[in-house]
């Protein structure tokens, strides 16, 4: 991703020296690639365009899809942690992803939280996780942060909309 930040959380190991060991959880979200007749053909080359789109809850409060044309830096290494998708898993993905992206939104509006819920409601790897699992019945991203309370709201306006 193109965002140079990263929660640094204790692990409850420590190193060493018997100092607390820390983990560093980058940015994750869910990838998606496409091409085709939906987005159509480069007018010079005749080549088929791309559009590369990501699903995640971003800091300024806007769970959704936003664009993946990433700069071209050093800290930057696109990494799949889990099996890519299916063409059926995928569109599983992307419905549970709007349902999602619905639900995170409308509770960051109803509650005024902070950021549209950024930190409270979770954080990328949440929103991305809960669409994982919810597609293969398990998800191996981590950290996810949502708990309690807020937690408690995710899937209480989630059963509403279901």
């Amino acid at each position: 991703t193109n965002i140079p930040i990263a929660f640094f959380f204790r692990t409850g190991y420590e190193r060493f020296d018997q100092r607390p060991a820390y983990f560093s959880a980058p940015h994750g979200g869910i990838d998606m690639k496409i091409e085709g007749p939906l987005v159509g053909k480069d007018d010079v080359t005749g080549k088929p365009r791309k559009c590369d789109i990501q699903f995640y809850m971003a800091i300024e409060g806007m769970c959704g899809w936003h664009s993946n044309h990433n700069p071209d830096v050093p800290w930057i290494k696109p990494v799949s942690t889990t099996t890519i998708y299916d063409k059926a898993t995928s569109l599983k993905a992307i419905r549970m992803s709007g349902l999602l992206a619905c639900t995170f939104n409308s509770i960051g509006t109803r509650m005024g939280l902070p950021f549209g819920g950024y930190g409270v409601l979770g954080v990328c790897n949440d929103t991305a996780a809960l669409v994982d699992f919810a597609v293969r019945g398990s998800t191996n991203m981590y950290p996810l942060i949502s708990t309690g309370r807020f937690l408690m709201h995710t899937a209480a306006c989630l059963v509403e909309t279901h």
